[in-house]
């Protein structure tokens, strides 16, 4: 009987604190604000924003114009190795393979310089395009805040949602007035920046410590011959 007593007891004691611990907890947790979401179509607005539109139309027009100058110069490298090939049987091997050599290097030349210049193009085209990814970032920022959004997923990772919750429109139309246009870097400066980084040795500096040290050398030759 004093068993049972005893052990009624205890299980109050520890009912008590149990409750005492969860109503401590149910006090401490934060209080989370209920969700409200919207639903952005982030490709659909970059598609179709006048900046990014402006900005495609420029790349556009710096491919045009390299392939218009690269094509004339594969011409006439194709016309050069056609001519080359003609030859081969009034030349001496030797010749022939001279003339070939000296092909082959313009021809690689050429080809490195067509990548480079689509590389740069593409970069700068990159760069441009992330200007205004910057600013559909700050223009979705700031219609959340308007209609107090606290969750912003992109349309591709929603497979159904409310009508009511789209605010791609109003980001087109936020971003249309903010960004009127972009400036886009010149891939042919960019070329030759590049140009100059590579042509400055890093053994210029050395060189110079070369140099500086002749004088020292030139003092001891004159302590010798006193």
């Amino acid at each position: 009987m004093r068993r049972l007593f005893a052990l009624a007891c205890a299980l109050t004691v520890l009912g008590g604190v149990s409750g005492f611990a969860g109503s401590a907890f149910a006090q401490a947790a934060p209080s989370l604000p209920a969700p409200k979401i919207a639903v952005v179509d982030i490709q659909a607005v970059m598609g179709q924003a006048k900046s990014s539109q402006g900005v495609l139309a420029q790349r556009n027009k710096f491919a045009q114009a390299y392939q218009q100058e690269f094509g004339a110069e594969e011409t006439k490298l194709r016309e050069e190795e056609q001519q080359i090939a003609a030859q081969r049987s009034v030349l001496s091997a030797e010749a022939f393979a001279e003339r070939r050599k000296a092909f082959e290097a313009r021809a690689g030349d050429f080809a490195n310089r067509a990548q480079t210049r689509m590389r740069n193009l593409e970069q700068a085209y990159g760069m441009a395009m992330s200007q205004i990814v910057t600013q559909l970032n700050n223009v979705i920022r700031e219609i959340s805040i308007e209609i107090g959004a606290n969750i912003v997923l992109p349309r591709t990772q929603v497979e159904y949602f409310d009508n009511s919750m789209d605010i791609t429109a109003k980001a087109l139309d936020k971003l249309n007035v903010s960004v009127k246009e972009v400036l886009f870097p010149d891939p042919t400066k960019m070329e030759e920046a590049n140009r100059q980084q590579q042509s400055a040795k890093p053994g210029d500096k050395a060189g110079d410590k070369k140099g500086a040290a002749a004088p020292k050398d030139s003092g001891k030759d004159k302590k010798s011959a006193k």
